[in-house]
Parts: structure tokens; C-alpha cells; sequence
């Protein structure tokens, strides 16, 4: 099943008044298909507009996700720095949702959107009892993350969840660094939605998520006006389950107690990340060329990018009769997830006998062969029957 959000955000410091066009027009299209929209908004983003945000609550569905401010740096080195964040940071974010609902009294979300994260943050949204965090991706302090939902870690906030926050983590924007706005300018708006759509065979759940800015709808022409139209329309005559951010959370909180093994193939990569690591593979190679490793990092990364990537020694691949065996000997400096994707179509063949920990049909694309490798030599065999 592919679960939809559409959140809006509006720029807090933006003084134009063509701001207050952008969100009328975007309302009246969106909630034209019956679409409830999520406001990403601090209480000052919400004041102006209150009255709306509740007839259009009553209405549509809308919903409030309350948009945190930046809490100054913090060196997560310095002891002392850490503490005095521990103290401050639930009163701050107590204060925050407070104000929040003195302006709208209905909000009862317990999402949160955060641009800059950390550790202290997840921790803080446990103890005040929140169950989502929106944002992940806005801020190069992300790097490391699942692109799609997942349970992030209690010492890591960019980490797949070991040990697990029990804190929903969603992504600012399915579609990366690609603005909304920039794919309507260039007709490309369907892309990102169809690539997690070709994507739902092999995964058990996906979660997309279409963030706007306010702001920037409002310069857009009126054809990029009649094209978001178009797609909308499409969008709800599809095979799509369409909700808010705090649906999405219960939804995925009420399926998975853990990070979700999550696939994701194009063109030209293959994608993937479970509760232990994120693995990226370009076309045809069999090794990962990146792995964000969540469960035993290198001291220095704080990503979990492993910078020495261990290499497949010899691949031995034969067919008899009616088996296909895959052989792979491999060195590793010490313990860690790991993985290989098998390129090719596979449909068709059976599991017969393996010693890695699980393999996986992506479709007709490839074979993806997770295990977890000890220190020095591994031997991993597959043996495929018709």
C-alpha cells in the first residue's frame, strides 16, 4: 500500500502578502479533490490564517503539525552544552505546543517538524509523549537517513533505529532535493509519485510524502496551476491511500514495531534499509557502493557511512540442471551488515538452500542477499531451484 501526505509549509519571516494568494489557490485545488492538507506551521505561522485552518480542519480534514524552531547549536561533544539542552529543551517544546493550541484549540497532533535534529530531540519527543517527527532530509545533519519512514535511534538521530525511539521519522519531501514547485515548472510533477508506485510489489508499505511552500506556489504561472489539477485528479483515482502526517505515523506505528525493511529500484540504482543499515547499489555492480551502517559504525562517522567498504574476493556463479548456485567469498575487517544485489530476473526460481540471513525477490530486477558478515574470511552460498 503507498500512504500519501500532502504538508504545506509557509516561511515565517515572509512579508509578502501574494503569500496569503499562494495558500488560497492551493487550498481551493487541493481541497477541490477532497484532499486534507497538513500545515507545518509555528503558533505565529498560524495566527494569521486560524480562522481558516480550523473551517478547513472541519471541512476537509486538515490537520496541524507543530513546526519547532531551531534551538541554537549545540556541540553534542561538550558535556556541559548536552545537559543544559536536556534541561531546556522539554519546557521550550512544552511551551511551543502550548502556544500552538491557545491559537487552536482542536490541535491534537502529536507530530512535530524539526529542521535541525539530534539525539536530544528524540529523546525529548519520547518523554513528552509525541509519536512523529517531520523533516528529516531539510538538513545536511540528516545525511545518513532512511529516505522513506522509520523508527530513528535513541543515541543517533540519523540512524535506522538501533536502539529504536518508537519515534516515527518521516521525510520532508519524497521527492529528495527536488522542489515542488520546480517539478510543476518543468512537467515532470508525476515522476516521484510513479517511481514509489512501480516500487509497491516489493514492499510491504511505502509512505510519500509532497511538501509545497506557501510562498513559492504563489509566483507560479497558471498553467503549473492547471497541471497540479491534473495530477491531483490522477492521484485520487489511483491506487493510493491518502492521509494526513498523523495518520501516516499510526498507520506505520500500527504495522511495524521496528524500522521496515524498505526497497526502492530506478534506473540506475537499487536503494535499501532495514533497523541495521542502508544500502546503495548502482546498476549491475554486486557490491553496495555506499552502506550506512546502524549497527557497529566507524568511530568517526557520523553518518554510519562505512569508509572502507569490504570487496567480494571471488563470485562463482554455475548452473546444473535444474539448480542455480551463487558463491561469494569476502573479507571483512570485522562484524557487520552487509549485502549484495543479484542483478537479473529471477522469477521463477525458488529459494532451495542459502546460509545468509535472508534473500529477497525485487521484482524481475534483481536478488537482494542481506547477511551479516564476521571478522576475516565469509563464504555466503545461494542455491536456486526451478
Amino acid at each position: 500500500m503507498l500512504t500519501y501526505a500532502f504538508v504545506v509549509t509557509i516561511n515565517s519571516n515572509d512579508n509578502d502578502p501574494s503569500s496569503n494568494d499562494g495558500i488560497r489557490t492551493l487550498t481551493e485545488i487541493v481541497h477541490s479533490h477532497n484532499i486534507p492538507v497538513t500545515w507545518a506551521v509555528s503558533p505565529r505561522d498560524a495566527r494569521p490564517i486560524a480562522d481558516n485552518l480550523t473551517n478547513w480542519h472541519q471541512d476537509y480534514g486538515d490537520d496541524v503539525v507543530l513546526m519547532l524552531p531551531n534551538f541554537g547549536k549545540v556541540d553534542l561533544r561538550n558535556p556541559e552544552q548536552v545537559v543544559t539542552l536536556r534541561e531546556k529543551m522539554p519546557g521550550q517544546i512544552a511551551k511551543q505546543h502550548e502556544q500552538l493550541q491557545n491559537v487552536l484549540n482542536w490541535v491534537d497532533s502529536k507530530i512535530v517538524g524539526a529542521d535541525r535534529k539530534n539525539h536530544i530531540l528524540i529523546s525529548t519527543l519520547v518523554e513528552l509523549g509525541f509519536d512523529g517527527l517531520w523533516g528529516y532530509g531539510s538538513n545536511e545533519g540528516d545525511y545518513g537517513a532512511p529516505f522513506s519512514l522509520f523508527y530513528p535511534s535513541i543515541e543517533h538521530h540519523n540512524f535506522g533505529g538501533v536502539p529504536t525511539s518508537q519515534i516515527v521519522a518521516i521525510p520532508f519531501s519524497s521527492t529528495g532535493t527536488t522542489d515542488f514547485c520546480d517539478l510543476l515548472l518543468n512537467n515532470t510533477i508525476h515522476e516521484p509519485l510513479d517511481l514509489y508506485k512501480s516500487n509497491l510489489g516489493w514492499n510491504s508499505w511505502l509512505g510519500f510524502v509532497q511538501q509545497v511552500n506557501a510562498s513559492k506556489f504563489s509566483r507560479l504561472s497558471a498553467e503549473c496551476i492547471d497541471l497540479l489539477d491534473v495530477y491531483l485528479c490522477g492521484l485520487i483515482e489511483s491506487d493510493v491511500q491518502i492521509q494526513t502526517l498523523s495518520g501516516m505515523v499510526a498507520d506505520y506505528r500500527s504495522k511495524f514495531s521496528q524500522t521496515a525493511e524498505t526497497y526502492l529500484v530506478n534506473d540506475s540504482q537499487f536503494l535499501y534499509y532495514n533497523h541495521q543499515c542502508q544500502l546503495t547499489f548502482n546498476i549491475d555492480r554486486i557490491e553496495p557502493v555506499r552502506m550506512h551502517n546502524y549497527v557497529s559504525p566507524p568511530m568517526s562517522s557520523v553518518d554510519g557511512s562505512e569508509f572502507n567498504l569490504p570487496l567480494t574476493e571471488n563470485l562463482r556463479a554455475h548452473r546444473s540442471r535444474n539448480q542455480v548456485t551463487f558463491q561469494f567469498e569476502i573479507e571483512s575487517a570485522k562484524k557487520m551488515p552487509y549485502g549484495f544485489a543479484v542483478w537479473g530476473n529471477h522469477i521463477g526460481l525458488e529459494l532451495h538452500q542459502s546460509n545468509a540471513e535472508s534473500i529477497i525477490w525485487v521484482g524481475d530486477r534483481l536478488l537482494l542477499v542481506r547477511t551479516d558478515l564476521s571478522t576475516g574470511k565469509n563464504d555466503i552460498e545461494i542455491v536456486l531451484t526451478i
